[in-house]
């Protein structure tokens, strides 16, 4: 139940007071049926802990690893990882996750600990020339004053044998020692330099620009904008990654007319409901929720970043050689009908391709109405066709979860798309709205994707 690192936080979190038994058995429960999460992210999600609480819990366990059978090897490590993110060598998650695999091997009692830096090596974290520089500098009294800890540069006007004398505290360093420390901190320089030019071009010239920063995450490129927030194109620093960030914004006009810090009352309601409702679901169709939370008074949410075009692209643009891979091509062009030249140019799509992606996104909806979630706005654009030809099924905005009701909404206000909407749904009361509106909806993006017309075309 839970991973051998986890088990240590849940015994210094036992230990030190912040969760009773019970809610750790609850976590550690939990843990099972769910093992991709980590145990101090369910403490967070089950409110038992907050994260500065998880992070202390974290640094208890770094300090365990430290005294493991009297050895250093694990403070060091936890001194080289700092230094490791704050060049950007490594990201934090990977430094961390590296230390709990190593709290996980003294758990078993694993004498010596491998050290840090040849765990980052075997997990292929950092590359060979960084990490040859990085386990040079293990010792990290080469890299600052050892009055005050600044670090120590070098100075090309200084001639003679005279000490060096700190900037910051005016301590003497012995010349030696001085240049040592100089020599380590500009080779540490380059290794980060090199690592910076791994990045894609569009991340390194957003990152200079601090309105592009957000938390943890790049802004690059806004991808969609709409009533429900706006969607951006985002580089998640800790994990390296690129992912679709939908942000809540602070403007909005909505029926319930109730500011808050956050924006809208009315559109925090539905922001929460549509995190929860995606969340809920785990489906090879539906696009998943990878993190939430908020950043100076705007909740967020990211999502996996799928690269191709929506439903409503496919069929009025037709299909983009630069954008599929020539394996879907392929696959599509096998349903042009015989006997013509025809290709896939756009306004439709041939009948049996087009039943083919529906009937995927078709077996995705019955999977979240097997889970009580209903969508209520299924339309061509919140469908997107990766570059494989794998239909997603996006934008839970307007979702209803079945067990918890509908208090997101205000009654009278018709909210939707009118081209795929039912008639129940005309009417402005969404309870009325169930799992058959969403039956009527993809008979209605059928039809659109087979014709090229929507059923209620002005």
């Amino acid at each position: 139940m839970g991973g051998k690192g986890d088990l240590l936080i849940g015994r210094i979190a036992l230990r030190e007071g912040l969760v009773s038994r019970e809610q750790l058995y609850d976590c550690l429960t939990a843990q099972e049926r769910n093992p991709a999460k980590s145990l101090g992210s369910i403490m967070v999600s089950r409110g038992y802990l907050k994260n500065e609480d998880v992070e202390r819990l974290l640094q208890l366990q770094r300090d365990a690893i430290e005294n493991v059978n009297g050895r250093p090897e694990g403070a060091r490590g936890a001194l080289l990882g700092k230094i490791l993110i704050e060049k950007g060598l490594a990201t934090e998650y990977q430094v961390n996750e590296c230390l709990r695999l190593q709290a996980r091997l003294a758990d078993l009692g694993i004498a010596p600990l491998p050290p840090l830096g040849e765990i980052l090596v075997k997990r292929r974290y950092l590359k060979k020339d960084a990490v040859e520089t990085a386990l040079h500098l293990q010792n990290l009294t080469l890299y600052s004053c050892p009055e005050c800890g600044a670090p120590i540069s070098s100075d090309q006007e200084k001639k003679g044998d005279e000490d060096y004398i700190c900037g910051k505290c005016n301590a003497e360093v012995p010349l030696l020692f001085a240049k040592m420390a100089a020599t380590m901190h500009e080779a540490l320089d380059e290794a980060s330099k090199e690592h910076d030019q791994d990045l894609p071009a569009d991340v390194r010239l957003a990152k200079v620009d601090p309105a592009n920063r957000f938390g943890k995450y790049v802004l690059l490129n806004e991808i969609g904008r709409g009533g429900a927030g706006i969607v951006y194109r985002a580089w998640q620093m800790d994990l390296n990654k690129v992912v679709a960030l939908k942000l809540l914004p602070h403007e909005s006009d909505t029926a319930a007319g109730v500011r808050t810090p956050y924006g809208d009352a009315e559109d925090v309601k539905r922001f929460f409901n549509e995190t929860r409702a995606a969340a809920e679901l785990n489906h090879s169709n539906i696009v998943p929720i990878l993190d939430f939370g908020s950043v100076e008074n705007h909740f967020f949410y990211t999502m996996h970043y799928i690269e191709g075009v929506t439903l409503d692209g496919l069929v009025r643009e037709g299909i983009d050689e630069s954008v599929f891979q020539t394996t879907f091509i392929s696959h599509a062009e096998r349903y042009v009908p015989s006997g013509t030249s025809r290709k896939i140019r756009g306004k439709e799509l041939p009948v049996k391709l087009a039943a083919a992606l529906m009937r995927d996104v078709c077996r995705a909806i019955h999977y979240a109405h097997e889970r009580g979630v209903y969508h209520r706005d299924l339309k061509p654009s919140n469908i997107i066709i990766d570059r494989s030809g794998r239909p997603w099924v996006m934008d839970f905005g307007l979702a209803k979860v079945a067990r918890i009701g509908d208090s997101a909404y205000v009654k009278g206000v018709i909210m939707g798309t009118p081209y795929y909407m039912p008639p129940e749904l005309a009417e402005g009361d969404m309870e009325k709205v169930d799992h058959l509106s969403d039956v009527y909806s993809l008979g209605a993006v059928l039809y659109e994707a087979v014709t090229g017309i929507s059923p209620y075309n002005d």
